[in-house]
């Protein structure tokens, strides 16, 4: 058997999981969410999956990181996380709204694949205040609230959505955001930016 070799550049297709440098494919975290909410079954808890987005600017790129949690109540929880970058050009001429859909559109995307490859459908969090809030985010909550609703899944915002607003946004904003900025940086190099 042979080993797989490493990418060159970083693989939008790997996940992490916290504490181990070991990477995973998307399928990979599909089977595991699946046979951790078999395994609830079985079992005295139940399991609550959810998926979540946020992004940070960080140089000449936003990095955007999917979070994919599975929360055992009464027991803790886990998650895998997967970071990816788009250069900050292709938001130059769009408001910030538009990145936040954007964010939405990550999570919804994933939401439906998780479903349609293990019949599991997770709730979807969103890194926005409810309209009563009055902040940046509350004016087009309830338009990012619509689209998740629409694609059938359910849809927690702050306070409650921590996946989006407390994981994947320090994920977004971590340590780990430095090394990434150097691939950045080599990637935006071989793209030209």
């Amino acid at each position: 058997m042979t080993t797989p070799t490493k990418p060159s550049q970083p693989n939008s297709d790997l996940w992490n999981i916290t504490g181990d440098n070991e990477k995973f494919t998307t399928d990979e975290v599909f089977a595991y969410v699946k046979g951790e909410v078999a395994r609830s079954r079985n079992e005295v808890y139940t399991v609550e999956v959810g998926i979540g987005t946020d992004s940070q600017m960080i140089g000449r790129f936003f990095r955007f990181v999917t979070v994919v949690c599975i929360y055992r109540k009464g027991k803790g929880g886990f998650y895998f996380y997967r970071p990816g970058s788009i250069p900050r050009t292709n938001y130059k001429d769009k408001p910030a709204k538009m990145r936040m859909f954007d964010e939405v559109a990550k999570s919804i995307e994933l939401s439906l694949a998780l479903q349609e490859a293990t019949g599991v459908v997770p709730a979807i969090h969103i890194d926005a205040s409810p309209h009563s809030k009055g902040e940046f985010t509350s004016a087009f909550s309830e338009q990012l609230k619509g689209y998740v609703t629409s694609c059938g899944f359910n849809c927690l915002l702050k306070p409650d959505s921590y996946i989006s607003s407390g994981i994947a946004d320090s994920h977004s904003k971590s340590k780990s955001a430095r090394k990434d900025r150097r691939k950045e940086r080599m990637l935006g190099k071989s793209l030209g930016l």
